[in-house]
């Protein structure tokens, strides 16, 4: 008798007690709902996504089994189930890091890390509550002070292991370029070619912008002048645009300083942006209100023509998505738009769209999208740019901080920067302004531009001379 008693009591002393098995539940289940908060943010119809977002709900029904096993269950089978659910809260951590984290689900590129004290605190939970019986302690006799250093090396480890294996690997890698001055627009026409240029009359190009190396090749083309602006839209084919009116050309812009041409096409002129919709049509804006334009870009001076469309007013940035559309931003809130841009000064239409703020950047990927972006943090969109009387809508898009560029792919996102080295993106640019999400670049705190080649690479050209690239920007 004394025999059977000793074992009786060794098995309770082996078991989880009640109360731990209430807070087993309650902390499992805050886990496994963040996990699939994760995986659900955002997460479109893509392979990836499905398979990890399915792997989360097979990992939370075995969670909800063998909680219902341990509640149920004789004694032994309870620590037993209590053991295996320790493997799930393994397997739900290391879901978390390479499922909804490596494989960028979400869309939103946000990953863990926004809520990486509730991963901490869930982990806490989970490890006051299993310690315990993994243990083999009487749980009446543990002091709580117990189970609060053991939870507190546990999650300190389970931290530890987020931190080396990248709980949210760095979306954003920082690349040097080997120019150290300011680099005031990039132009990724694929994700085999970036151009950039800067503000000493240098271009930056690379053939291979999403690489983590060193591997892109400064040269100077003209002279020292501010490029600011560029359009590639092929790989056989850029434009740039400089202070003082000038036009850089190349059909081979990998190709070395000769294999660009500068050439004056808008008197003493600053030309702050150009866009350029194939080699059929390139149109360029300064800071007269003037827009230059060419049909045969690579024709010399003689081909581009210089036409005012808005007095004296500062003209920003312009984005051509084909030959029968254009539109402009300027520094006062006003978009001007055109489906005839090498027309004379009455083909474009100039409406007020975002008060008198500075609209910083446009981009327009088709003739039913166009995201403008402010000094204000706003998103300023449209599905009808070239209509008569085109409906702009303003969302706040970045409550913090001014944004600087904005860059479209196809129908299904935009991503922007900001000017304190913060990006937002949205894949639904014209919905309310929750539809844009926050995150942070990997380094300079002073992005100019951005450029995305599709959804599978966006380049970030800085103000320190250093690039950014992600393969998976939003």
């Amino acid at each position: 008798m004394a025999a059977l008693s000793a074992r009786n009591d060794m098995t309770r002393r082996d078991v989880p007690s009640q109360t731990q098995l209430v807070v087993l539940g309650i902390s499992g289940t805050l886990w496994l709902l963040f996990c699939n908060f994760v995986a659900c943010l955002g997460a479109g119809s893509t392979p990836g996504n499905l398979a990890v977002l399915g792997a989360g709900f097979v990992l939370a029904a075995l969670w909800v089994g063998a909680l219902v096993v341990i509640i149920r269950a004789h004694d032994r089978a309870r620590l037993v189930s209590a053991l295996l659910m320790v493997l799930f809260l393994v397997a739900d951590f290391l879901w978390a890091i390479f499922g909804g984290a490596a494989l960028g689900v979400g869309g939103s590129g946000i990953g863990v890390a926004p809520s990486l004290v509730f991963v901490e605190v869930s982990v806490a939970l989970a490890g006051a509550t299993l310690v315990p019986a993994v243990l083999r302690i009487r749980p009446q006799r543990v002091e709580p002070a117990a189970c609060v250093a053991a939870a507190a090396v546990l999650c300190l480890g389970f931290v530890l292991l987020a931190r080396i294996a990248a709980v949210t690997p760095r979306v954003w890698t920082l690349a040097g370029t080997g120019d150290s001055s300011s680099l005031n627009a990039v132009s990724c026409p694929s994700a085999h070619l970036c151009v950039a240029v800067d503000s000493t009359g240098d271009v930056v190009t690379s053939t291979h912008p999403g690489a983590q190396a060193k591997n892109w090749n400064d040269i100077n083309v003209d002279g020292r002048r501010a490029i600011n602006g560029v359009s590639c839209p092929s790989e056989s084919f850029c434009v740039a645009v400089d202070e003082s009116g000038n036009a850089i050309t190349s059909t081979d812009p990998a190709g070395g300083a000769t294999a660009w041409t500068v050439v004056r096409i808008d008197g003493s002129s600053s030309l702050d942006g150009v866009s350029c919709a194939g080699t059929s049509l390139c149109v360029a804006v300064d800071n007269g209100g003037n827009v230059v334009t060419s049909t045969h870009p690579l024709g010399g001076a003689s081909a581009w023509t210089v036409t005012n469309v808005e007095g004296s007013a500062n003209l920003n940035a312009v984005s051509c998505p084909t030959p029968r559309l254009c539109v402009a931003v300027d520094d006062s809130g006003f978009a001007l738009a055109s489906t005839n841009p090498s027309g004379d000064s009455g083909s474009w239409i100039v409406t007020r769209v975002d008060g008198s703020v500075n609209l910083s950047s446009v981009s327009c990927v088709t003739a039913a999208l166009c995201v403008a972006v402010d000094d204000n943090g706003n998103a300023v969109s449209t599905s009808d740019p070239s209509g008569l009387r085109p409906q702009w809508s303003v969302v706040r898009a970045d409550s913090s901080a001014s944004l600087v560029g904005v860059s479209c792919w196809a129908h299904v996102g935009c991503l922007a920067v900001d000017s304190t080295g913060d990006v937002v993106s949205a894949t639904d640019p014209t919905a309310p302004s929750g539809s844009w999400v926050l995150s942070s670049l990997a380094g300079a705190p002073n992005p100019n531009a951005v450029s995305c080649a599709g959804s599978s690479l966006c380049v970030v050209a800085n103000g320190d001379g250093t690039v950014e690239a992600s393969a998976n920007p939003g």
